[in-house]
Parts: C-alpha cells; structure tokens; sequence
C-alpha cells in the first residue's frame, strides 16, 4: 500500500480568526477594548500608588511638626508645721492645673514636698527625667525627650545671705531643712526633656493669726536673682513668677484658687492663644502664656483687690516653644464671670480733703469675690452746728 504524504493545514492569515470562530466586526471591537481597558487600569493604579505615597510622607510630616502634648508635674506644699504659716490654696491650684492636662500627662506630686528628703529625691527624679513616680525611688517610665515639660511649684520661699530657698512642710528655722532654688533649677537643666517651662508661685502672703502679713522680704531677692541668670545666659528653662516685686499671689474667693492658677489653667486650654499679634495657630507657646497670665491677672487683682499683681517672665532672648498644641477644650464660662468690674467712681464729694479718716467695709457680691470698698468717715460737725 502506497502511504499518501500528511495533509499540512493552510497558514492563517493575517488578522484572520482561529479555526472554529467566528469573524465579525463585534469581534474586532472587543478585542481593541480589552487593550485599552487594560492601559487604563494600569494607569489607574499608578495615580493611586502615587497618591497613597504622598499622603503618607504628609501624615508623617504633620505628625512630627504636631509635637507631642505637654506632662504637667505640680508640686504644691500647703501645710506647715508650727514654724510657717499655711499656703492658701495651694492644694486647690495643683488640682486645678491637674484637670488641664489628660491621663498619663500629668503628675501631682503633693505628697512630696511635706519632708525635705523626698522633695530633694523629687528633683533627682526630675533631673534623671523620671516621670509618674508616685513613690520616690520608684521608677515608673521615662520621659520623652521630645516631650514639654511644664512644672508647677507653689509654696513658701525664704531668702538667707542673699540666696533664695524653697521651704518644705516639714522645715524648720533652720536653713539646712531647705532646698535651694538654684536646686531646683539645676534639676531643670540636667533634665532629658528639650523643652521645660517653670511657673514658680511664691508670693503667697504668710500671715498670723491677728498679727497681718509678714514683710515681704523675698521676691525682691527672687527677681533679681533669676534675672541675674536671664542675663548671663545660664538660665536652665523659661521661669514664670505668679507676681513682680513687691507684690503678692492673690486667692480668688469664689472658685478657692489662685489667680494666678485660675487663668494659667485657662490659658493651656486654649485662651492663650493668639493673645500676642499674629494668628490664632490653635498652640500656645510660653509668652502667650505669659502675655494672657500678665493681662488676665493684673486685671482682676486690679478690679478686685485694689492692687498689682503682674506675672514676670524670666528667659533667654529668644526663647519660646510651644506648651500645648492642637484644639483645646474652650474655656468655661466662669472665667468671664470672674472678671467683675469695679464699683463705680465715688462722688467727688465724699472724697474731698476733709475726708481723711476712713475705715474698710466688705462688700459681695453674690458668686462674686470680697471687694474692699473704701467708705468715708464725715469730718466732725462744727460747734453749734446742726446735725446732718
């Protein structure tokens, strides 16, 4: 049998379609959409790719340039033995300015200052940046050198040879049971933390029991020393004192704190910001502080007391950093009902030359702070004179 050569199958042609399919122009058209749906996806995905890229790279740089929020540490010493007067209202200011802050920010470290060797182990921990050590010798977390520190000190302070002294609850007359301020500074400056803020509150008046006020022989000594150090440079930190010199810290009657910790509270909520020119960055920086603690305070001793209190900023030239960032929780409404204004001017009349005796009536208002209204005593009738 004569075997016959395999039949070879035609070549296709060009553009023809595979055997059993057939050709039409639907067929033409879906292969021609397919290669552009293709391109397209492609470049879709790309676009997306690159977007999702970008926005991570500006996350990360709004997440740095945000800062980390502030750790408060308050340290108020209300209570004394028989050698100091008490601090009024110092225990309400730490836990006023212990409500700003949030859980895991803030410390209240009271119970330390009432004996000389935990206030002194309290600073150790400050210099070594130990944070939320509620036992001393207790180490609970460090802290974050990109973290503000901001320290709240409100006690009494005495001056010996011309050098300023921190006084624990537990001091004495004798000048080894106190802390040096220039301690307290040190441990500033040998903390971890880039930024640290002091507002320092010694200018409680110390009073006794029908014998009035104490001459005030410590904030002369107070500024003079911290501006000594402003001016050399070797300030650790910027250092606000709640009053100038001369002057005292004044305690507001109708919320129980101090003025100068009712609007400190009031300014790292937010008041503070844009107190200074410029725009409203939803941050407060330490001389926004300053500049809302100076006009808030003097305004309301001014008002309420008939006096000066005018908040001192001691720093570097220069010198400023941002305490709290991001949007804050509006001031309550309390702290302009606060601000009451003063009684109206009195008559020219009642204040003349012959009225110069006078005497001090309280007046209050209801919710409101004592005023101390000046009342006029009418000169003695002349002889023979009828009565008024």
């Amino acid at each position: 049998m004569i075997e016959l050569p395999p039949i070879e199958p035609e070549p296709e042609k060009p553009g023809a379609a595979p055997a059993g399919k057939r050709v039409g122009p639907d067929t033409l058209w879906k292969k021609s959409a397919v290669r552009k749906s293709s391109r397209g996806a492609l470049l879709t995905m790309a676009t997306l790719l690159f977007c999702g890229i970008a926005g991570v790279a500006l996350g990360v740089v709004l997440l740095l340039g945000a800062g980390k929020k502030p750790y408060l540490i308050t340290l108020p010493i209300e209570t004394y033995g028989d050698n100091f007067p008490a601090v009024a209202a110092a225990a309400a200011d730490g836990a006023w300015l212990y409500d700003v802050f949030e859980e895991g920010g803030r410390e209240n470290a009271m119970d330390l200052g009432r004996e000389a060797v935990k206030l002194r182990q309290k600073l150790a921990a400050i210099r070594e940046g130990t944070v939320l050590a509620k036992e001393v010798g207790t180490l609970k977390r460090r802290l974050e050198t990109d973290r503000p520190l901001l320290i709240h000190v409100v006690c009494h302070a005495e001056v010996r040879d011309g050098k300023v002294y921190l006084v624990p609850g537990n001091a004495t007359a004798e000048v080894s049971g106190w802390v040096p301020l220039d301690d307290l500074l040190a441990a500033l400056a040998d903390c971890r933390a880039k930024d640290k803020c002091l507002l320092l509150d010694v200018g409680r008046p110390a009073t006794r029991t029908f014998l009035g006020p104490y001459a005030d022989e410590t904030t002369a000594p107070l500024h003079e020393h911290l501006q000594k150090l402003a001016d050399a440079g070797t300030l650790a930190c910027p250092v606000i004192v709640s009053c100038g010199k001369g002057e005292f810290s004044h305690v507001m009657a109708a919320t129980g704190v101090s003025a100068f910790a009712f609007y400190a509270a009031e300014g790292l909520r937010g008041a503070a910001d844009g107190v200074l020119p410029g725009a409203r960055d939803k941050n407060v920086s330490v001389r926004e502080l300053h500049a809302f603690l100076k006009l808030r305070v003097g305004r309301w001793v001014k008002q309420n007391r008939d006096a000066a209190q005018s908040p001192t900023l001691y720093a570097r030239d220069g010198s400023d950093f941002k305490l709290v960032y991001g949007e804050r929780t509006p001031p309550p409404a309390t702290a302009e009902e606060e601000d009451v204004k003063p009684l109206d001017a009195p008559d020219p009349w009642k204040f003349g030359p012959a009225a110069t005796t006078t005497v001090l009536a309280v007046a209050e208002y209801p919710g409101r702070s004592i005023l101390n209204v000046p009342v006029p005593v009418p000169p003695p009738a002349a002889p023979g004179s009828p009565p008024a």
